[in-house]
């Protein structure tokens, strides 16, 4: 490890010890898959939050949590989707957050069911479809999201859709299954791979892969803290970004290049960075020595990593 790794790891290493994790999670989705004890509610729980994780924070929580509430009163997450009928249809109808509305959440709650027919677990399943030749795990979350495709053209008439092609899909429903074979950075599906494959706190640790192949769930807070620190001179949060800051963090913690994931992303949710230099607050932050606006320069994008 070369001295700008040494001190890059230092500064996040103090960034990870200064995070109050339970506090952190009340600000998370995943407080949601921690709600439950058995596995299989934590799963479905999980997965169901990272679909509406996007956009601001304060927006997207209450209606998971709707989504949840209207679960445990049939059960469970698990429960309700294997038991899901038409008489479900209604109350499942009633969510509703930016593009994904009617039929999108009964959908998935479909698509979810079809595949329980074959699979005891959505982890087993992913499990299969993992190639211990691929560099990472974007390819088995492309296998993934493929399966889950086919899934949801076989439930669509459930829904009372008549489709051949998952193209035929709601847009709203489509946007739940982005794919990294797209060119897509797939921040939601990203942050739910490390959810189940790491297994330290605040992650669950249910899905056996190896964390080292894990890819950053790029959202806008860790994209703009990685351009300040130095991390990508990509401009966009892209797959290319994404990649780009994993291998260097992968330098500096190979078997767990994601650890670092949760303290960044809540650095900026929780307004603690402002994105700019702030002389009351920047001091205190483990990075500010790193932070381009310490330094008074500014990020190029070169197109490409150099």
């Amino acid at each position: 490890m070369n001295e700008a790794d040494e001190t890059l790891k230092r500064a996040l290493d103090t960034l990870l010890c200064n995070q109050n994790i339970e506090q952190t999670i009340a600000n998370d989705p995943i407080q949601f898959a921690h709600q439950y004890e058995e596995p299989k509610d934590k799963e479905l729980a999980a997965i169901f939050a990272s679909f509406l994780a996007f956009g601001r924070v304060s927006l997207f929580l209450p209606v998971i949590r709707r989504w949840m509430t209207l679960c445990d009163e049939r059960g469970g997450p698990r429960q309700t989707v294997e038991h899901f009928s038409a008489d479900d249809i209604p109350a499942f109808s009633t969510l509703s957050y930016r593009w994904n509305k009617k039929p999108d959440f009964v959908l998935a709650m479909f698509t979810f069911q079809r595949l329980f027919t074959q699979h005891d677990t959505v982890g087993k399943l992913v499990e299969s479809l993992y190639d211990p030749e691929d560099t990472d795990l974007n390819a088995t979350m492309a296998r993934l999201i493929t399966r889950l495709e086919s899934y949801a053209i076989d439930s669509a008439p459930s829904v009372g859709l008549s489709v051949t092609t998952f193209a035929e899909l709601p847009d709203g429903f489509k946007r739940f299954l982005s794919s990294p074979a797209k060119g897509s950075a797939c921040k939601r599906w990203q942050m739910l791979m490390r959810w189940m494959v790491r297994t330290k706190a605040p992650d669950l640790g249910l899905w056996q892969l190896p964390a080292s192949k894990l890819t950053i769930p790029l959202d806008v807070h860790v994209h703009s803290l990685s351009q300040m620190i130095g991390l990508t001179k990509y401009k966009s949060p892209n797959l290319k970004a994404a990649k780009e800051i994993t291998l260097r963090l992968r330098r500096i913690h190979p078997t767990d290049p994601t650890e670092y994931d949760f303290a960044l992303a809540h650095l900026g949710i929780s307004g603690e960075c402002q994105k700019t230099h702030k002389k009351e607050i920047c001091p205190c932050c483990p990075l500010h020595d790193l932070c381009v606006h310490t330094k008074g320069n500014h990020t190029q994008d070169s197109g490409a990593p150099s």
